[in-house]
């Protein structure tokens, strides 16, 4: 990973992986961040982690302890692996390469409200948090034309399906994982797996949300 932090506005990432190297080529421009090694993993990560001091305590992790979010967020995968945004909430972006497995992770929060885009190439594997990033590298931008007709259909996005063809976006509960030349998405939460909260009286209903 090359490039300095920059200071313009730190929400933007744009990954390249080179499969033949393993190695992790990141995009930093002015209003790109720059990857952050923690815990043997280098993560870009743009959003905010809710209720840290809850996160600390299921990482085991002292309350006085004042680790910032991409070192959160590599010990988080450490310990649940692509399955991390079931346990960590909030409203980010998230693209993590583990050094010792030599694999990529591209998730985000689990409602999808952070975004993640991704384009497949023979060198390996484009990622990045904006759709219009993508198209620096990927220079075929031939136009989905099943993207127009369900978006005209239906007013909103329904599949992974972006503008361009060869550029696909990760929906609410995916992952993607990228590991010895091959890309797998994963389905790692679904809502309707979610535990009821059933409480006594709609007072509790109101206590219990300003808690969360």
């Amino acid at each position: 990973m090359t490039g300095p932090q920059t200071g313009a506005s730190p929400s933007r990432f744009s990954a390249n992986l080179e499969a033949d190297a393993g190695h992790l080529r990141v995009a930093v421009g002015n209003s790109f961040i720059s990857p952050l090694e923690h815990h043997g993993c280098l993560v870009l990560f743009s959003g905010f982690v809710s209720d840290k001091a809850a996160l600390r305590t299921l990482l085991g992790l002292g309350s006085d302890q004042t680790d910032g979010e991409a070192a959160l967020m590599a010990l988080a995968y450490r310990r649940w692996g692509e399955h991390l945004h079931v346990h960590v909430l909030g409203e980010y972006s998230l693209c993590l390469y583990d050094r010792h497995l030599q694999r990529l992770l591209l998730t985000h929060d689990a409602l999808g409200l952070g975004q993640g885009f991704y384009s497949v190439a023979t060198c390996g594997i484009h990622v990045g948090n904006h759709l219009i990033d993508l198209l620096d590298v990927v220079k075929d931008r031939t136009p989905d034309p099943d993207y127009l007709a369900n978006f005209l259909a239906r007013g909103y996005l329904t599949d992974q399906r972006t503008p361009y063809a060869l550029i696909k976006r990760l929906l609410p509960g995916e992952s993607l994982l990228w590991a010895d030349g091959s890309c797998r998405r994963l389905r790692t939460w679904d809502l309707t797996t979610t535990p009821l909260l059933l409480c006594r009286d709609p007072r509790e209903y109101e206590v219990r949300f300003r808690e969360l």
